[in-house]
C-alpha cells in the first residue's frame, strides 16, 4: 500500500468536492444534504467567502475540473491500494476509467442525468495520464525488486 499516492487521491477528490460546495449552483442535491443535517448556514457563510473569487475563473474550473479530480483522485487511490498487485490496479483503475468515461457519453444519450461537456472528456485525459505514468513507476519498481 502507497499511502503517499492514496492522501494525494483523496485530497484530489477533496479539492473537486470543495470547487462544488463553494461555486456551483445551490439546486444540486447535496445542498438540501446539508441543510438537513444542519451545516445549511456553515456552507453559505463559506460559499459567500468564496463569491469574490468566482469571475477570477474560467467556466471549464467550475464545471468540468471537479469530474477530472475525481477521477484523477480514485485512480490514485486505487493504484496506492494495489500497488504490490499490478493487475488487480489495472482491472479497477481501468472500472473507474470506463464509469467516468461511460457515464459522460450517458449524459449526451440522455441515459444519465447530467449535461454532457466534451470539456469533461477533455479533462479527463490528463488524469489517466499522470495516472498511468504513476502506475508504470510502480512496474519499474516492482521489475527492478524482482
Amino acid at each position: 500500500m502507497n499511502c503517499r499516492s492514496i492522501l494525494g487521491g483523496v485530497f484530489s477528490i477533496f479539492l473537486g468536492g470543495a470547487i462544488y460546495l463553494l461555486w456551483r449552483e445551490k439546486s444540486l442535491l447535496m445542498f438540501s444534504w446539508f441543510s438537513i443535517i444542519g451545516l445549511g448556514g456553515s456552507i453559505d457563510l463559506l460559499r459567500s467567502l468564496a463569491l469574490p473569487f468566482y469571475s477570477s475563473m474560467p467556466s471549464w474550473f467550475y464545471y468540468s475540473l471537479p469530474n477530472a479530480l475525481w477521477l484523477f483522485g480514485g485512480l490514485h487511490i486505487f493504484l496506492g491500494f494495489w500497488k504490490s498487485n499490478v493487475t488487480a490496479a489495472v482491472l479497477w483503475c481501468s472500472i473507474l476509467v470506463l464509469v467516468a468515461i461511460g457515464s459522460e457519453i450517458g449524459q449526451a444519450l440522455h441515459i444519465v442525468p447530467g449535461t454532457f461537456d466534451w470539456v469533461d472528456l477533455l479533462l479527463m485525459i490528463p488524469s489517466v495520464v499522470f495516472a498511468s505514468g504513476l502506475l508504470l513507476r510502480i512496474e519499474a519498481k516492482e521489475e527492478k525488486y524482482a
